[in-house]
């Protein structure tokens, strides 16, 4: 992972001045303490660390002392999970908030399609009591491009909890698990009934902790999908063809989505990272909404316009 410049930085967190945890909070969820560290490194531990959510660092040169907790100094930094509940600390502190979106994308124009996606991602620690919860990137149709088989997403899925999606390995629901997968519930009269609905491959069991890595890449001579998920050196395997007499589905829109139904939430932010995306011709404006988005950080533009890569992005914060 590569260092982010310092703007980036910033533009991730919501400063939140003259504010550090109440002394009388419950610190259960602390993650960690660093002394002396400048606001930079502070906000870099942050960012690659999805355990965290938000920090308070002591302003430089300022001493504070919390009852029940020592003394802090000046740099020292405070990173937690969760929710903060403040108290002041004027002059003293100021804390700092992990900026996340639920869903984004970015576009690219018709006879320009998403061919190839790579990304990595942490299998959170906190799980819900309640609920399933699916974190994704996608490809999908977008625009007027719905034609010949309407509104499918390809989605590599983390997921905690039950899903549509098959399971002919028998993974059990009540734990993480991954599955390359193709959800098309487009309603609209005439789509081939063979795409609608759920569909994947088998499914890998997850732990918390563990480096997974997604690909989906398409090619073009037999004018299929491969969705291929790794972990611990295992892999799982999912492939399609979206085609309908003669014509191929074009995939425009990129996503990176979280879903929460029945109301499942983590204590831990999420985030996928060391992604690249690739696209079978050159589009001038390729990803260039993801810039100036404090989710997104790290994007890098190839110069032939086909190709994006991006340090990381932060899809969940129960902050947010």
């Amino acid at each position: 992972m590569s260092q982010t410049n310092p703007s980036e930085l910033n533009r991730a967190f919501t400063l939140k001045s003259n504010q550090a945890e109440y002394y009388a909070a419950n610190w259960d969820l602390q993650i960690n303490r660093m002394n002396g560290i400048s606001l930079q490194e502070a906000q870099q531990y942050a960012l690659d660390n999805d355990q965290v959510t938000y920090f308070f660092r002591v302003k430089d040169g300022a001493t504070m002392v919390l009852d029940g907790h020592e003394v802090f100094n000046s740099g020292d930094t405070v990173f937690f999970a969760g929710v903060p509940w403040y108290g002041s600390a004027d002059g003293l502190a100021d804390s700092y908030e992990k900026i996340a979106a639920k869903i984004f994308e970015t576009d690219t124009p018709k006879g320009c399609g998403f061919t190839y996606l790579q990304a990595s991602m942490i299998v959170p620690n906190y799980i819900s009591p309640q609920g399933t919860l699916f974190l994704w990137p996608g490809f999908q149709p977008s625009g007027t491009n719905y034609e010949p088989i309407r509104n499918g997403v390809l989605q590599p899925v983390l997921t905690f909890g039950s899903s549509c999606a098959p399971n002919p390995t028998g993974i059990k629901s009540n734990q993480w698990w991954i599955s390359g997968q193709y959800v098309n519930t487009d309603n609209t009269p005439g789509i081939p009934t063979q795409f609608q609905g759920c569909h994947g491959g088998d499914r890998i069991a997850l732990t918390a902790g563990d480096l997974v890595t997604v690909t989906m890449e398409y090619n073009e001579d037999t004018k299929t999908w491969l969705q291929t998920c790794q972990v611990n050196g295992n892999s799982v395997d999912y492939s399609i063809s979206l085609s309908e007499k003669g014509l191929v589905q074009e995939q425009n829109r990129c996503i990176f989505c979280t879903e929460q139904p029945g109301g499942s939430s983590m204590s831990a932010a999420f985030s996928l990272f060391n992604i690249t995306v690739r696209t079978n011709s050159a589009n001038p404006q390729i990803a260039q909404n993801l810039l100036s988005m404090p989710q997104v950080t790290g994007v890098n533009i190839n110069t032939n316009k086909m190709e994006f890569t991006i340090d990381r992005v932060v899809i969940y914060s129960p902050i947010n």
